[in-house]
Formats: C-alpha cells, structure tokens, sequence
C-alpha cells in the first residue's frame, strides 16, 4: 500500500504538477510558439513511444537477474535499455530533420505555426533526447525498491528547475533547456542511487 502510495505521489508529481507549471510558463511565451512547441512535442512523443516499453520490461528483468543474484547483468541492463531508446530516438529523429515541413504539415495546416515549428524542431528534439536518461534510471532505481527515494529526488530537482524558471528570462530555449537538464541531474542522481543499492545486495551477499 505504501509502495503504491509513492508510486502515485511520484507520477502526480511529474506528470501533473510539474507538467502544468511547466506548460504555464510555456504559455506565457505566446499562442504561436506554444501551438509550434505543442507540433514539434507530437513528433517527439511519436519517437519516444518505445521508451515505456522498453521500460516496463527493464523492470521486470532487472527484478528477475537481482532474484537469480545477477548482479553484474543487472547493472548491464540500464545502459543497454538506453542505448535501443537512445538509438530508435535518434534514427526517427534525424529521418524528421531531412523532412520536417513534410511531417510538421502533418500535425498542422496553420502557415504561421508550421514554420514557427520548423524553427523550434532541433531544441525540442535536442531537449526531449534527456527523458530517455531520465525514466530508464527511475525505472531501474524502481525495481529495487527505491521508489521512495525516487520521489524525493524528482521533488528536489523539480523544484530548483521551477525556481529558475522564475529566475532567469521567459524564453523557449532557457525553459526547454532547463527541464532537460532537470532530467539529466535527476538521471544522475537516480543511477548513482541504483548503483548502491546493488553494492549493498552484492555485500549482503558476501556476508
């Protein structure tokens, strides 16, 4: 019940409250780059449509290798799962690059959005590369129990990107580059957490 609890707490936290401050501020930039950003953001959720999958299946096979005490292909898995995203990503990516007004026309008919979009497509493509990073190592930190540590890591990092968006000037590319790398710092955080807690399985272990 508590492990569902933080669980909740967690995708509240990211999935709403975050995202709707995030969206305010993406909103007060104007109607024409929100409706560009909110283009270029389909194409990206279309790239990124593995990522779940191959998350949900990186935690049930970390959760099999740690119940066989297959320690050292546990710690394989993260990196791999990120590769295949990382690298599915990157293809799709690069193919929307050499025809992005194509694809772009495909989303919107509205002239003015359409070449805004086509304007914003490489930062949001570039910031939307660290969510891969950021849900594979919350996934991992997941499967070994750590979900209450990953709540309290996503609050921490959440919070100082708010702060600086309040901070610093209300331009897409600070607000696109600060939740990226929100989700680089909180990626970081969380692998070094899995990381240690592995250690302390593989010294259980060997006691």
């Amino acid at each position: 019940m508590k492990k569902s609890g933080i669980l909740f707490l967690q995708e509240l936290l990211e999935g709403s409250v975050f995202q709707v401050l995030l969206t305010a501020a993406l909103v007060r930039l104007g109607g024409l780059i929100f409706a560009a950003y909110q283009v270029c953001r389909t194409l990206t959720e279309i790239f990124l449509a593995p990522m779940f999958m191959y998350c949900s299946g990186l935690l049930v096979l970390i959760g099999e290798k740690i119940g066989k005490r297959e320690l050292d292909e546990a710690r394989q898995l993260p990196k791999i799962t990120l590769q295949l995203i990382i690298g599915i990503y990157g293809i799709l990516a690069i193919c929307s690059w050499f025809w992005q007004k194509s694809l772009i026309s495909l989303v919107t008919d509205i002239p003015q959005v359409a070449q805004t979009a086509v304007s914003v497509l490489g930062v949001v493509i570039l910031c939307e590369s660290t969510r891969p990073f950021y849900e594979v190592h919350k996934y991992s930190l997941q499967a070994l129990s750590g979900e209450e540590v990953a709540l309290k890591i996503t609050a921490c990092v959440n919070g100082l990107v708010l702060l600086l968006l309040w901070l610093l000037p209300n331009r897409l590319e600070v607000i696109l580059l600060l939740a990226a790398a929100g989700n680089l710092g909180a990626a970081g955080a969380f692998q070094l957490s899995f990381k240690r807690r592995l250690c302390r399985i593989r010294h259980g272990e060997e006691k």
